[in-house]
């Protein structure tokens, strides 16, 4: 017995020691509350804890009622254990949290705590929540659609901008498949991606993909998601996705604004070319470079002036470049220097792009080969001037007239054959200087210019000085495409001298060189009216009467 009675003792002794030295706190309360035995662990952490000590006084006043619940729970519910968080220890020590694991021993009429400092953790648990709260409102409140998938591809959670992204309740896409709201041409690059994060082959996926809404409709989202693992355990997807169907139509539209564009420019009759913000050239289509003499991918990242011959062939370049930068607009015509020797002249336009803040992106233009026009417009020029040379020196009056005769142009001879200065001709009237009784000679020859190339008339003019001068004019129009008269060109000259001896002619043969009377031509000439006369109006009588002159012979001799 007393060998029993010792190793009793002893091995007391060992779970007193082991009671006392264990790391967690250890006490044993009365079913009263007052502490019977404390471990030194308590001990540090309750202070004030000793024998007789009520545990409540150890234990934060908050947290009390925590306590004495789960005491009551024990002694009234038959419950084996009861777990509870309090804080022990007192206004001057401090609290520190403790997690406490309490028994009862009905037997011996006492409870049995054990328990665990928790300070630290719980303040790490804390921190966890805290996090956990602003992800979860970072989540929720999220301005882009966000997810939580299983690694099968089905969602998790969702977000309401996720939600609103879909057009469908958070309801309707729990548990539910992803791909089955992802477009058929998208389903293999989604799976994909999927499969390359659960291997560890990619960390994280970015990529544009569509997504069918209940309607059918499609919306554009650029999608980026990554694997979240616990360890080397993959637990979950994280995706976030941002509505990019505005941009998606905007960059479809510029696609195919710029596939028109190079169509058209394609199949433009000029040349067309654009450049950047910093003159090198991006396009150039055929026949630019037919026209520059070179294949279309020579002139691409050359500035535009070096595209044209360089500055000394473009002569006009600072001019243009000013326009450029004030009115956003330019035209221009120059020669150019081809790549096999040739000049060539060509006639365009330029305008300034604008990017989408404003400001200048580049320039665009076109240009034409005018070589003929400008080569066929020289000589005219040259033959203009010729002509008003000739015009100018000629004796001969030229004059320019509208259909109706108003003097649009005259030349210098007016000054001495008219006595009028070509200023005081342009604006009146050609046939206002014309005898009136020659007037309608000007009027039928005018009318007949309708449907004749030319007419030549002879009429009398009144000069300056009152004299009555003999003109002969030669009419001519010029036409439109139509056959419309735009135009009357007049070359007149003065024909006095020869009138006024034609008619001399005429009186000589018609009238008798000694005396001046009519002689027998001119008699033929007025019977032959007179019969004429007869037949044309168809009555009266005629007569003819002879006079027989005696001695006639000796006064005619």
């Amino acid at each position: 017995r007393m060998v029993d009675a010792t190793r009793e003792m002893d091995e007391r002794a060992a779970a007193q020691r082991f009671f006392d030295l264990a790391s967690d706190v250890a006490v044993v309360v009365a079913l009263d509350g007052t502490i019977l035995h404390a471990n030194r662990a308590f001990r540090a952490a309750a202070g004030d804890a000793t024998r007789g000590t009520p545990i409540d006084d150890v234990v934060h006043p908050a947290d009390v009622a925590i306590l004495l619940d789960a005491r009551h729970r024990l002694t009234h519910d038959a419950t084996a254990h009861e777990t509870v968080e309090v804080r022990l220890g007192s206004d001057r020590r401090g609290w520190r949290w403790h997690r406490l694991t309490t028994g009862i021993d009905r037997d011996a009429g006492t409870f049995h705590v054990i328990g665990q400092d928790r300070t630290e953790a719980r303040g790490a648990d804390a921190r966890l929540a805290e996090a956990e709260d602003r992800f979860r409102a970072a989540f929720e409140d999220a301005a882009i659609g966000m997810s939580i998938t299983s690694l099968d591809g089905r969602w998790l959670r969702v977000n309401p901008a996720m939600c609103a992204l879909l057009e469908r309740a958070e309801e309707e896409l729990i548990g539910q498949p992803v791909i089955d709201v992802t477009h058929p041409e998208d389903r293999v690059l989604a799976l994909g991606a999927m499969a390359a994060m659960r291997a560890g082959e990619r960390l994280t996926s970015m990529d544009e993909q569509r997504y069918l809404r209940p309607d059918g409709s499609v919306v554009w989202v650029l999608r980026s998601g990554s694997l979240v693992s616990d360890g080397d355990t993959p637990r979950y997807f994280v995706a976030q996705a941002l509505d990019i169907t505005r941009r998606r139509h905007s960059q479809e539209a510029l696609r195919a604004s710029e596939e028109r564009f190079r169509a058209l420019a394609g199949a433009a009759p000029s040349g067309v070319w654009a450049t950047d913000l910093f003159d090198a050239c991006v396009y150039a289509n055929d026949r630019l470079a037919e026209i520059v003499g070179c294949a279309p991918h020579e002139l691409l990242g050359h500035g535009w002036i070096d595209v044209f011959g360089g500055e000394d062939g473009f002569g006009g370049a600072d001019h243009v470049r000013s326009q450029l930068l004030r009115a956003g607009t330019a035209g221009y015509e120059f020669p150019i220097a081809t790549s096999d020797g040739r000049t060539v002249w060509v006639r365009g336009r330029a305008a300034v792009l604008h990017g989408p803040d404003g400001g200048a992106s580049g320039v665009v233009g076109s240009l034409e080969d005018v070589t003929e026009e400008v080569d066929n417009r020289r000589e005219l020029a040259a033959r203009e001037q010729e002509l008003r040379l000739l015009t100018e020196r000629s004796s001969d009056f030229l004059a320019r007239l509208s259909p109706t005769l108003e003097v649009r142009y005259a030349s210098p001879a007016s000054v001495p054959l008219i006595g009028r200065t070509p200023a005081e001709l342009v604006g009146s009237r050609i046939d206002e200087l014309v005898v009136p009784e020659d007037r309608s000679i000007v009027h039928a020859a005018a009318a007949r210019l309708a449907t004749e190339d030319a007419v030549t008339v002879v009429c009398r003019v009144r000069r300056a000085d009152d004299r009555i001068v003999w003109f002969e004019s030669a009419i001519a129009p010029i036409r439109d495409d139509d056959g419309e008269v735009l135009e009357l060109v007049c070359v007149s000259r003065d024909v006095t001298e020869r009138k006024a001896a034609e008619l001399q002619l005429a009186h000589q043969a018609m009238h008798d060189a000694l005396t001046g009377l009519p002689n027998r031509a001119l008699f033929l000439d007025r019977l032959g009216h007179a019969l004429r006369r007869r037949v044309r109006r168809g009555t009266g009588m005629l007569a003819v009467m002879f006079l027989d002159v005696d001695r006639f012979k000796v006064i005619n001799d």
